[in-house]
């Protein structure tokens, strides 16, 4: 008799054990659902100006135009670069840093407003240029430019 309350005693601790665990499951069940419930991150009811004013306005595109550019000759941003895409955002375009071939800082050719720059020597220069949009917003851009030995007037 001692052997069969030992055996049914374990199985009812067990089983009563079982229950309590499940009961707490569903408590905890309806705790989790409100934590990872989908939430809308950007409400209608939050201050979203700036964002919606920045998402919808793409950055405009620039390159190299295609032209012989000589050392020591002075020249505007405008001149040296195209806009490719999306003209009507742009501000502004501005150099902001000049390095020549050795990564040595030639920023002191470029004037103060950033809207010219004139090349020291011959050689491939790297200008970091930042393109400024209507709206504020801001992007950079490095590009490469191959300068030539200035030509004798004959």
């Amino acid at each position: 008799m001692k052997e069969i309350m030992q055996t049914y005693g374990a199985m009812i601790v067990a089983v009563v054990v079982g229950i309590a665990l499940l009961s707490g499951f569903g408590a905890l069940k309806n705790k989790m659902s409100v934590a990872f419930a989908p939430q809308d991150i950007l409400s209608s009811d939050s201050a979203n100006d700036s964002y919606d004013s920045m998402k919808n306005i793409p950055v405009p595109g620039i390159e190299l135009k295609e032209k012989m550019r000589q050392n020591a000759v002075s020249y505007s941003v405008y001149d040296l670069l195209d806009v490719t895409a999306h003209e009507d955002n742009l501000d502004k375009l501005e150099v902001y840093a000049l390095y020549d071939s050795g990564r040595n800082d030639c920023t002191g050719s470029i004037s103060a407003d950033g809207s010219s720059l004139s090349f020291p020597d011959y050689g491939v220069y790297d200008m970091h240029v930042r393109i400024t949009c209507k709206n504020g917003t801001r992007d950079h851009v490095r590009i490469s430019i191959p300068i030539n030995r200035k030509v004798a007037d004959i």
